[in-house]
């Protein structure tokens, strides 16, 4: 027998997209203001009405076991579910703040796990958000877990679980959403990991710097946002390994071929990486539609004074193309999918952010 579910839809509407623009403190500070006075009229408002009469909205069942999908009473909706409703449990952390907002996660679970969703929201420091973290090595944060009713969830007459069984790992009635599985459109990449990234090979990365605070940068020699993030922010890193507060290292994760980085890496091997990759984002208006932008390279890495005929033998022999490609696929593994993409800490950082952010986030990690 299907076992029909109730939900209360409320009016509106959620929209997920690829770049979601975060509030300011100002404007969040703002928001929660207008919120508390509307709440205080609407409290207000309550207390004047005569509150001796209690009303009881009721819906008719009948009609909702029927082949109608939906019931309108005193202007809300109510419409049938199929399976029980699923019970979301996010484990998160006060140290991730707006990074770790769930907001896009849970519409897609809305979308395509269940709308009848119950979400529970708990911190990792609990005990149960221990537990969970424990039982299934649970890495990084938010977290997203769901109760046993996940197996007879359905939609549109389907078994939800025929989908996404992939995407879940199950321990005691309990079923973790991995975040390397989950369909990208989820947005489920974590933001706070419980332990800093071990990121592989970082001895023999372009690296500045020995202080405490580990900042590993994702870049693409061909991305506009990394060549802002390197003008507005290259001071304050110029400034913090000065200081002895940070160790700064670059990956690649480069936009289309990778041969321009091939080329920064080559310059590295006779030791003026950071020359060219100066070179590379002070003239990137210059070659990063050019038809060959190695050419530039090649031009700038002449300007240089490097051995030519070292540097041509290493970009032809293919070991610094694996080594790009590996940064890559490390990268992936961390949820990269764009760039610019910084670790700063415990912290993933995407897209570019302006001095005074990433400041706040070195103060907050260190």
């Amino acid at each position: 027998m299907r076992i029909l579910a109730m939900l209360l839809v409320a009016c509106g509407l959620v929209a997920c997209e690829a770049n979601v623009s975060v509030p300011t403190p100002k404007e969040t500070v703002t928001a929660v203001k207008e919120t508390v006075n509307d709440s205080k009229a609407v409290a207000e408002n309550i207390v004047e009405k005569d509150t001796t009469a209690e009303t009881t909205t009721t819906v008719d069942t009948a009609k909702l076991q029927s082949d109608e999908d939906f019931v309108v009473v005193d202007g809300q909706t109510w419409m049938k579910v199929d399976g029980q409703p699923v019970t979301v449990t996010v484990v998160t952390a006060a140290e991730c703040g707006r990074y770790c907002d769930t907001q896009a996660p849970l519409a897609a679970l809305k979308q395509f796990v269940s709308p009848a969703l119950k979400v529970n929201t708990i911190d990792a420091s609990t005990d149960e958000g221990q537990k969970l973290v424990a039982d299934f090595g649970v890495k990084a944060l938010p977290a997203y877990f769901a109760n046993g009713s996940l197996r007879d969830a359905k939609m549109n007459g389907v078994n939800v679980m025929e989908a996404i069984a992939p995407m879940v790992t199950e321990v005691g009635d309990v079923f973790y959403f991995e975040p390397t599985k989950v369909a990208p459109q989820w947005r489920m990449t974590p933001r706070y990991y419980l332990e800093t990234p071990q990121f592989a090979d970082i001895e023999n990365e372009p690296t500045k710097g020995d202080g405490p605070l580990q900042v590993v940068e994702y870049t693409a020699y061909q991305c506009g946002y990394c060549g802002k993030l390197q003008r507005e922010v290259g001071p304050a890193i110029k400034e913090l390994v000065e200081q002895g507060v940070i160790t700064y290292a670059l990956k690649d994760f480069p936009i289309g071929k990778p041969d321009i980085h091939v080329a920064a890496n080559c310059a590295g091997e006779q030791g003026k990486y950071w020359e060219m990759h100066k070179e590379l984002f002070d003239n990137q208006s210059a070659w990063s539609r050019s038809a060959d932008p190695v050419a530039y390279a090649t031009t700038a890495a002449e300007g240089l004074g490097l051995d030519m005929g070292a540097f041509e033998t290493c970009t032809a022999d293919g070991a610094q193309l694996a080594e790009v490609q590996a940064d890559q696929a490390e990268g992936r593994g961390y949820g990269v999918t764009g760039t610019p993409s910084l670790f700063i800490g415990n912290l993933s950082v995407p897209g570019a952010i302006g001095a005074d952010t990433f400041l706040d986030l070195v103060n907050k990690q260190s």
